[in-house]
Formats: structure tokens, sequence, C-alpha cells
């Protein structure tokens, strides 16, 4: 979906590409722009572009793990594994990326280069830290609970100079309030906020929401993993009598858990309740290995690895069961270039409910995937396929009659065709016709 947009606006403007001044996809763009300036062929584009992601989380554990030496951190970031399903197949997703973003930020800001006298290393020091915070503000409105949890988790630390809290506090504060005022109004991010409108009402019937009712249902699937930590933390906070870090995690456990379950009452897809809790994994996991993980027996410390070896290992079992739908969905769109190659007809449209009954979890995006998809077996296979919720209404609509245009998504349907990247995508100007089944075989009909 928004994997599949992006990187078509990418290949047609040879541009970075964001929207809703989401900056930080930038980093993971580096690449893929790089090979599209190169003219490099399209299937290394795509490659480079999906690899981009696993080369950014990848580089924030080695660089948390070997430079900053925090191995505790370094295990958090496997946590994550454990806790995606759907996610996996939308790499682009903004929370995916800012779990790595705001566990490398805590790392940083507890690492031992908090502790040099030099002028030069304070100034890299807070530095990497606002460049940090920029990331993860510039990602995703969650954001603001990770930033808020992290300077948090730093104010409890005694480590730390009065000084040094403040900074923090002041820097923190600071690159909120110009996320705040960088947000368009009616855009995503704005709509982020919209969930939280009757947010008292809601709380009192918290158990009936949708989105508690998922989150239960899920539970024992996703989410004991990191609710357990927080009971194992929470037991060792009590019986050291850390009143302070006790009532921190558990309040900020619950307060993250009211907000998230009331912003998404109305419902979301599998893939945005995954994203939606993600988050528990890091918040649930920082408690259980900065204060238990450290002071665990050899034999518990071993068995801890056993059985987070085992969860990783099912998290991508689970994946590749994910994986069949999205991948029959391939197939399905593969056997449909391959028809309209044949019959030299390279702009297509399916009614809605033709669609599903043949295509798996098709997407608004389908006419950008189904571009890049069969331009990848060559440039002059390039097929422009687009699903129409109502083919009766868009019968009167004289642009899916223009031969000079391609199809894009529903808010923007219509785009030229000489706006293409001549070195990735060919379209002839033809008339779209109509793709349909009769008798289990597709047949082209005319609008």
């Amino acid at each position: 979906m928004d994997s599949a947009y992006q990187l078509f606006e990418m290949i047609r403007t040879s541009e970075f590409h964001q929207n809703v001044n989401r900056y930080s996809m930038y980093l993971a763009e580096l690449l893929p722009l790089f090979a599209i300036h190169l003219k490099l062929p399209l299937n290394v584009v795509v490659l480079l572009y999906s690899l981009s992601f696993t080369l950014m989380a990848y580089g924030f554990w080695l660089l948390t793990t070997y430079v900053l030496k925090n191995k505790y951190v370094g295990i958090i970031m496997l946590f994550i594994m454990i806790g995606i399903r759907q996610t996996f197949f939308h790499t682009i997703s903004e929370t995916f990326q800012l779990m790595f973003f705001g566990a490398f930020l805590y790392a940083w800001l507890t690492s031992r280069f908090a502790e040099k006298k030099e002028i030069a290393w304070k100034i890299l020091y807070y530095f990497v830290a606002l460049l940090m915070m920029a990331l993860c503000v510039f990602i995703h409105p969650a954001a603001l609970f990770f930033l808020l949890f992290i300077a948090g988790v730093y104010i409890l630390n005694k480590n730390y100079t009065i000084k040094q809290k403040i900074v923090i506090s002041l820097l923190t504060t600071g690159i909120l309030i110009l996320k705040y005022f960088t947000i368009e109004p009616g855009s995503h991010d704005t709509d982020y906020n919209m969930g939280v409108q009757d947010f008292f009402g809601h709380c009192l019937n918290l158990h009936q929401l949708v989105s508690t009712k998922w989150f239960l249902n899920h539970l024992i699937d996703f989410y004991w993993a990191p609710c357990l930590l927080l009971i194992l933390a929470s037991i060792r906070y009590v019986r050291k009598k850390q009143w302070m870090n006790f009532s921190f995690f558990v309040g900020y456990f619950f307060f993250f858990m009211i907000i998230t379950l009331v912003v998404y009452h109305k419902g979301d897809s599998t893939l945005g309740w995954e994203r939606s809790f993600l988050p528990l994994m890091f918040f649930c996991g920082l408690p259980f290995m900065r204060d238990v993980f450290p002071n665990m027996s050899v034999k518990l410390n071993k068995i801890f690895f056993i059985v987070l070896t085992c969860l990783i290992i099912g998290g991508y079992i689970k994946i590749a069961i994910a994986s069949a739908p999205h991948t029959e969905r391939l197939k399905k769109i593969d056997e449909i270039v391959a028809f309209a190659n044949k019959e030299n007809q390279k702009k297509l449209v399916m009614d809605k409910k033709v669609a599903s009954t043949i295509i798996p979890r098709y997407n608004w995006a389908t006419g950008f995937e189904s571009m890049m998809y069969s331009a990848m077996i060559h440039i002059d296979s390039t097929v422009s396929f687009y699903i129409q919720k109502d083919l009766n209404t868009a019968k009167e609509d004289p642009d899916f009659l223009n031969e000079a245009v391609y199809f894009g998504v529903p808010w923007w349907k219509f785009w030229r065709i000489s706006s293409l990247n001549p070195n990735y995508f060919k379209l002839p100007k033809q008339q779209a016709k109509e793709l349909t089944i009769e008798d289990g075989k597709f047949v082209i009909k005319d609008l």
C-alpha cells in the first residue's frame, strides 16, 4: 500500500518522497534514490528499497550493541519480532522504524558519552540526542509516547546531574513543540489526534471498545510476553521498595494503553492494530532489561535466552504463515499482467466485487503495485491495472477512456502517461477496458 505508492512517486520524480512532514522517511530512501539516479534496473530499486529498512534497523542494533555496548537495549530490539505478523509486509510502517529510533535514543542518552567532561564530547552528545529526537518526532505521532517515556526514565536515573536532566527535558519539550507547529491541518497526523474526542466517555466504556476486544483476543498470541516482563519488573520494584520506578513504569503502561485504545476505538485493520500496540515491546521490555535481567542468576539467564530464541523463531514462522495471502495476491496480479500483455491491452479496470473474489488482500495502491510488478519483468510489460468501486459510475467518467492517462489511487485517479519515468515504465496511449471473469477465465470487454 504505502510502500508501493511512495516508491512509485520516488521513481516518477527521482526525488525524496514523504507525506505529512515525516522527513525521517528520507533515511530509508537514500539507497533506492541513489539507484534511481544511476538508472539501475527496477527490480534492483525495489530490492534496495525493501533492504533499506532492514539495514537501518540492523545498523541501529549494531551501534547499540557494539558501539554503545548496551546489550540490554539490543535485546529489546529483538522483542519487536515477537509483536509483528502483517506489519512485516508493510515495510514502510513508521511505528516499526520508531521502535529502533527510540531504543537507540535511550541507549545513547544513558551511554558512557553522557559522562564525558570535554566540551567537544558534550556538544556531540547533545547533538546526537537532538538528532535522534528529531528522527523520532518526524516519523510518527506515536513518538510523543517514546520521548515522554525516555525522558521520564532518564530523569529517574540518579546518576545524571540536575543540569543534564533539565537540558534533556528542554530538548524533549522543544522538539515536541516544533512537531506541533509543523502538523498540516487536515492531515493524517491531525486525524491521529481526533480519536481522543469524548475521551472520558470512551474511558467509561473501555471494556466495550473494539480496540479493547481486539487486544484481549490477541493477548495470548502477542502481548502476554511484554505484560509478563512488566509484571516481573513490578515484583522486583515492590520487593526493593522502589516505588518511583513502580509508579512510573506501571502508570505509563496504563497511560499508553488507555490512550491507544481510545484513539483506535473505531477499529482498524490487523496491520493497524499490530503497529499501534508494538510500542509495548519497548515500554514493558525496558524496565525488565534494565532492572531485572542484570540481576538474574546464570541458570535463569539461560532459560530466558532459550525462551526468547523460541519466541523469535515462532515469530518468523508466524510471519511466513501470514505471507500466504500476499504471495497469492502477487500471483493473481502476475496472471493478470501476463493476460494483459498477451492481449496487448495495457490499461485495465476491474469492478470491486469481481476483484474481491479473485485477488486476496487487494488494496488502494493496486494501480501502482501492478505497474511496478509488471515493469519489473520488462519495461515493455508495463500494465496499468485499477480496481474501481463501481464500474457503472466509471463508465460515465470520460477520463476512464482518456488514452493519455494511467490509473493511480482513489483520491488521485488519473495520472498523465507523459509524467512517467521513461527509464522504468512504458505505457502506450490506448483506451482502458474492463477485465472480468467468465467461466473461470479472464475476459476483456469495452467500457
